[in-house]
């Protein structure tokens, strides 16, 4: 595996639990984890996981306020 590729996959990892397991903006969550700007991680969770930062942190959301 290519390393930036390997970057990528890390930065989405880390993004996708910093969206289930907190309450920070998806701006903030992609300079966070190393994105220069949101969009970057939204094609780049799209592209990986098939659904969008917002989407994310939405499922996560709604599961909080089920439990």
């Amino acid at each position: 595996m290519p390393l930036h590729q390997y970057v990528i996959i890390r930065r989405v990892e880390r993004a996708r639990e910093l969206l289930q397991s907190s309450q920070m903006p998806i701006a903030e969550v992609a300079l966070e984890v190393g994105f220069a700007h949101q969009s970057h991680l939204a094609r780049w969770t799209r592209r990986l996981l098939g659904v969008s930062p917002k989407e994310l942190a939405d499922i996560a959301g709604r599961a909080r306020r089920a439990a």
